[in-house]
């Protein structure tokens, strides 16, 4: 179909090549990627046959040499073991200490937080204490100087007669 449609481009001789320019773009795109595929396919089969030569090429172990093997992997596992809970009760004594110090602020803060809650209650109600005495002094300042002014005119009629 690749060939094909190459020769049948080629041998057209149309004023409009150029707009037809992009199918032979595209044919030989076409091309690579297959091309590249089949090398793909290559080398995978002989990746293969080289994984298959290996395990021919193990060479069998004997009965003294594999009981070590096993004994050393043995040893190793429990090395492991022992580490992982060494780790394990080293980082579980640290949660704990973290835990508590973090309680012990958490029990701070909570004090902190009630005792500033009453301070406030406190300062709320001395500020509404504080206003109605302002609201009173105002009214009071209010009625004497009307008294002030009653008083003035007062005194200017008795100045006046």
């Amino acid at each position: 179909a690749q060939e094909f449609a190459l020769e049948a481009l080629t041998k057209l001789d149309d004023k409009d090549a150029a707009e037809l320019q992009v199918l032979t773009e595209l044919a030989k795109k076409e091309a690579e990627e297959e091309a590249e595929k089949e090398k793909r396919q290559r080398l995978d089969a002989v990746g293969s046959l080289r994984h298959a030569a290996m395990l021919e090429e193990t060479p069998q172990m004997d009965s003294e040499s594999a009981s070590s093997l096993v004994s050393g992997v043995t040893e190793s596992l429990e090395k492991l073991q022992q580490a992982q809970a060494l780790r394990e009760a080293t980082l579980k004594a640290a949660f704990e200490h973290d835990f508590q110090l973090g309680a012990k602020r958490h029990e701070e803060l909570t004090k902190e937080h009630a005792e500033l809650e009453a301070s406030k209650q406190s300062l709320t109600s001395l500020q509404e204490r504080l206003q109605a005495a302002v609201s009173h002094l105002t009214d009071t300042r209010r009625q004497l100087a009307e008294k002030v002014s009653s008083l003035r005119g007062f005194l200017r009629g008795l100045g006046a007669a």
